[in-house]
This record gives structure tokens, C-alpha cells and sequence, in this order.
């Protein structure tokens, strides 16, 4: 696994933060159990540095408890509120309760929306506790200092919410991604953001912006494999398209945003949110993204699992040249 950002981040941190065991076929062969008694430092570099090391059949997670409905839904920005919006999340983030993960999205809205055909910011929420009452007052929190144009908010079965957003990633389709970690929502990274979003006109490509810190921040950042938890927000810049022909237009402004934030910014990588440019990873470096310590020990795993990296089209730690 590579780490598991989404609805529950913050209140219950990483998806690698919730795994507590694991059953793993390396290339070889052998069956190996991974968890805090036995190998657990194959359990640890499970818990972030991807599918290095074999085929894993069985995971064993924490299970953590949700309401019935979980309060959630999006505040809808037009281009003329999109400053007064970042603005309002920035001042929003410094004291948000654990129980409220955000995620901002710019995008052409899918058709079935009924929002037009022009570009919105879309400010997602969840709020994972029973009490909606103290979540929807959280909100307004948000909403008084950047009212929506349109609000859609309710209390929503949990399986609901989390494959509402279904028909904005299809299947079958070519896709490319950028991510990087980043600080503080300042002056000039608003500008860069909304000048972005401007040139953003066409369905199918879009930005997310994750409020991190919370649950997966109070994690040490030597308890799991995962790169980087120190940022207070995360930027994940996608596509996906059907037509060969749009792969360069697509790819250049995904990489050339991806370079604008890399001025802004000088976060760490998730490699979900990071395509593979070639079959053989070429060009990926683990020592950049993981840094030494991480790097040393998830090469050491690599030489005991995988020597000979048959395991290689991945995010790949490579030691065996």
C-alpha cells in the first residue's frame, strides 16, 4: 500500500495508519505474515511503500466506528468568489476539528451535476461524528466568511457519499497525475491557484487541495513507510481523457501546474496521486521521495522480498543493479 488519503483522513488518519496485519506471497513464492509480532518491518514498509515486495492476499484493518449518516456535502464557488473562498479555507483549516476532512476541487462539473458547463470550486466535506448539530455549525464557520452560490449539504449514508464522486473518475480511459505537499495557503499560492483554475475549461481534468494535519499528523512520522506528513495541505493535479490526440495538451498543463506549485511549495509526494511516465518507472526516485532513513530501510526490504525486482512496474525501489 502507498498510504490512503480520502473522506476519513483526518479523523482517522492514513488507510497504512489502520493496517494491523497482512498476508504477502513474495515473487518466490513464499508466504509471509507481516504484522507487530511477526516481521513487522515488512508490516512497516507495507504501511507506505507500495507493491515493492509481493502480492498481498489478506489485510487485517482497524475497523473505526461511523454514524448511521455521516453530515457531508459541497459548497459550490463561481470563478468571481474563488480568492474569497481559498481565503476563507485557509482561515478555516488553522482550527478545524479532527472530525471535519476537507477537499477542495476545481473542475468542469460532470453534466448529471446540472452546474453548467463553466468551471467551479467545489468545497467537499465530511463530518465523521454523530453529532450534526456541532458539524453543522462547523461549517457555517466556512460559509460566513465565503458564502456558496449553491449548497448542497445533507446527512448521507456513508456508502453513498463515498461513490458519489464515481462518474468523475471513469473507467477505460487514459489519466495522468501530478501531487505535491505544500505549507500555507498564502498570497501568492491563491494567485497561482486561481490563475489555474482560470485556464481549466475543458471536463475531465481538475485539481484537488486536501486539508491535511489532524489524525494522520499526530502519527510519528517514523511509525509507517509513508513519505511525508508534515504539510498542511495536498494538491493532486489529474486528468482523464479518451482521445490519444489530447495527451499532450493534457499532460503539459498537468506537468507545468505541477511545476508552478513546485515554486510554492516544497512538500513531500503521495505516489498514488503520481503517474509512472514509462512501464519500467524510469526516472522515479525513491531516495527523493522517501530521504535516506525511509529509503534505506524500504531497500533493505527489496533485497529480502524482491532481489531480483520482478516487481518493478510500480513506484520502484530498484536495487538490484
Amino acid at each position: 500500500m502507498v498510504a490512503g488519503f480520502g473522506w476519513l483522513t483526518r479523523a482517522y488518519g492514513l488507510t497504512v495508519d489502520n493496517l494491523l496485519a497482512a498476508q504477502m506471497y513474495t515473487p518466490s513464492g513464499e508466504k509471509v505474515r507481516a504484522d507487530a509480532q511477526e516481521n513487522p518491518e515488512l508490516l512497516w514498509g507495507l504501511r507506505g511503500g507500495g507493491g515493492n515486495f509481493g502480492i498481498v492476499t489478506d489485510f487485517t484493518f482497524n475497523a473505526r466506528p461511523l454514524p448511521e449518516t455521516v453530515l457531508a456535502g459541497n459548497l459550490i464557488y463561481r470563478a468571481p468568489h474563488w480568492p474569497g473562498a481559498l481565503h476563507a479555507l485557509r482561515d478555516w483549516a488553522e482550527d478545524l476539528p479532527e472530525a471535519m476532512t476537507v477537499i477542495a476541487t476545481v473542475l468542469v462539473p460532470p453534466q448529471e451535476w446540472e452546474l453548467g458547463t463553466d468551471t467551479i470550486l467545489a468545497v467537499g466535506f465530511v463530518w465523521a461524528d454523530q453529532d450534526h448539530q456541532a458539524g453543522t455549525a462547523c461549517m457555517e464557520r466556512f460559509t460566513e466568511l465565503a458564502p456558496p452560490d449553491v449548497q448542497d449539504v445533507a446527512a448521507t449514508p456513508w456508502p453513498e457519499w463515498q461513490s458519489s464522486l464515481e462518474d468523475v473518475f471513469p473507467k477505460g480511459v487514459r489519466a495522468y497525475w501530478k501531487n505535491t505537499g505544500f505549507d500555507a495557503l498564502n498570497e501568492d499560492t491563491i494567485s497561482m491557484l486561481v490563475r489555474k483554475a482560470e485556464e481549466l475549461t475543458w471536463p475531465g481534468t481538475a485539481f484537488d487541495i486536501h486539508v491535511m494535519a489532524g489524525a494522520m499528523a499526530r502519527t510519528a512520522q517514523d511509525a509507517t513507510a509513508f513519505p511525508d506528513r508534515s504539510s498542511e495541505f495536498w494538491i493532486n493535479v489529474y486528468g482523464f481523457w479518451k482521445d490519444r490526440a489530447q495527451d499532450a495538451h493534457h499532460v503539459e498543463f498537468i506537468r507545468g501546474f505541477y511545476r508552478d506549485m513546485r515554486t510554492v511549495t516544497h512538500g513531500g509526494e503521495y505516489l498514488n496521486f503520481s503517474s509512472i511516465d514509462a512501464p519500467s518507472a524510469a526516472g522515479f526516485d525513491a531516495l527523493a521521495v522517501y530521504g535516506p532513513e525511509k529509503y534505506a530501510r524500504l531497500a533493505a526490504l527489496k533485497r529480502r522480498y524482491d532481489p531480483r525486482n520482478e516487481l518493478r512496474l510500480n513506484h520502484n525501489i530498484n536495487v538490484s543493479s
